[in-house]
């Protein structure tokens, strides 16, 4: 399978996990309600947290020594893997320890449900070596087997276990998605046990190598985590009102944002991959085409959970999330504004400048985390959610003005309407 039928594989699979993961947070939203919901959130936050930090970006890091550096496959993998073990063990013990130190915070729950969660910690940092191996030889049939396995065993334990018991609680899912995630490493295992062995040991220099490397592959991944989860944190830090419940909302709200995010993160790859090979006015021509195209198309979804957002909260979510529906409405004009960081990121990538994404990167956290924290108490989850759409319009912006810094592309460039021909080629994956 070459790259541009491995992007339209990935693409028509993405719209079908998409359908589950709707499927999995209607279900885990209604049978635990906004407050539950909120606290449950925290809890996948903080170990998208962990497993992020404690990565180390060595999965992208595997790639570049393997496939750029032609160092042995079965040397790379059994290095890693070998040194990530202790690594991610010590990780799922720390988080461990802070939730069950922290029952004021997180809530108490069965001890035996907190320990298959954090042992799930340790297999998605695993997991996070696994997956970009895949993806880079190509392996997408591989990569969608192992994410729909777990999509569609989460699926069904919930049906199961609602008919049994009729009623979940926070415990039980943890447990659920700790077991998900090892389901993932024992298939991801499946298919590499054969390309590295646990008694090869660990090469301490080659380790420390693809260590180094993965930290600067690393940095934009952390950045962009945090980014994400400051509203998450501070709405239970802040809120005057019970924070879990503010945290239910804006999470249920952001999570339908997905649905139009799909098309930009999805379309972007196969686009992308030609910006690394041109310069000057052959950039400019691709930017023209995909630029204000992408912002149009996010623009009338965005119109679109404006409108109907109290009718989509309604029928998925129920009639106790409809608090959401003003937060959805605020959150959907960030889809507009993320079409073009799309673009932007696409660019800086491509021309060899991921530090310029870093920066700006830091310049949201700061931005969310000052105005967040001056403006959560008096405003709320309100409040929260402006916050999100002015930090990610200045940033989206930020970046383009970068890019005419860097590049020969003016402004002009990212507003420029596409031709009708620019646009079926586009949409049909024909070269120009």
């Amino acid at each position: 399978m070459n790259f541009k039928q491995s992007t339209i594989f990935s693409i028509a699979a993405s719209l079908g996990l998409i359908i589950f993961n709707m499927l999995i947070n209607v279900i885990e939203s209604r049978v635990l309600g906004p407050s539950e919901i909120g606290r449950y959130q925290i809890f996948i936050t903080t170990q998208n947290l962990f497993a992020t930090f404690c990565a180390l970006g060595l999965g992208q890091s595997c790639i570049y020594f393997i496939n750029a550096l032609k160092v042995d496959e079965r040397k790379v993998l059994s290095t890693t893997i070998n040194a990530t073990i202790p690594i991610a063990s010590f990780a799922s013990l720390v988080l461990f320890a802070i939730i069950m130190l922290k029952p004021d915070y997180f809530g108490k729950e069965n001890v035996w449900c907190i320990t298959l969660f954090c042992l799930g910690t340790n297999a998605l940092l695993l997991n996070n070596i696994f997956t970009p191996v895949l993806l880079a030889k190509m392996d997408v049939v591989k990569n969608q087997v192992v994410k729909y396995s777990t999509k569609v065993f989460t699926f069904i334990i919930l049906l199961v276990a609602l008919f049994i018991w009729n009623k979940l609680n926070v415990g039980f899912l943890l447990a659920l998605s700790g077991i998900g995630s090892i389901l993932s490493l024992s298939i991801l295992y499946h298919y590499f046990h054969r390309r590295f062995s646990f008694q090869d040991g660990i090469d301490k220099k080659l380790f420390y190598n693809i260590v180094k490397w993965g930290v600067k592959l690393a940095g934009n991944n952390i950045a962009s985590l945090i980014l994400t989860s400051i509203p998450v944190y501070f709405l239970t830090w802040f809120s005057i009102s019970e924070g879990f419940l503010n945290v239910g909302y804006y999470s249920r709200a952001n999570s339908l944002l997905i649905i139009g995010t799909v098309i930009a993160s999805s379309v972007g790859p196969l686009l992308y991959s030609k910006w690394s090979l041109v310069k000057g006015k052959e950039l400019k021509l691709q930017v023209r085409r995909v630029s204000l195209l992408l912002a149009f198309v996010n623009t009338l979804l965005a119109i679109g959970l404006i409108i109907f957002a109290p009718i989509f909260i309604r029928i998925l979510y129920g009639t106790e999330y409809q608090t959401a529906a003003p937060v959805l409405r605020l959150l959907a004009l960030t889809m507009i504004a993320n079409g073009a960081k799309e673009v932007s990121y696409g660019i800086l990538s491509s021309q060899g400048s991921p530090l310029s994404i870093m920066k700006n990167l830091v310049i949201g956290i700061i931005l969310s985390a000052i105005l967040n924290y001056f403006i959560i108490p008096q405003f709320g989850v309100i409040g929260c959610s402006v916050v999100t759409v002015l930090v990610t319009f200045t940033t989206a912006f930020l970046l383009q003005i970068n890019i005419t810094r860097i590049t020969e592309l003016s402004m002009k460039d990212f507003y420029t309407l596409p031709s009708r021909e620019d646009v079926m080629s586009i949409f049909l994956f024909k070269k120009k």
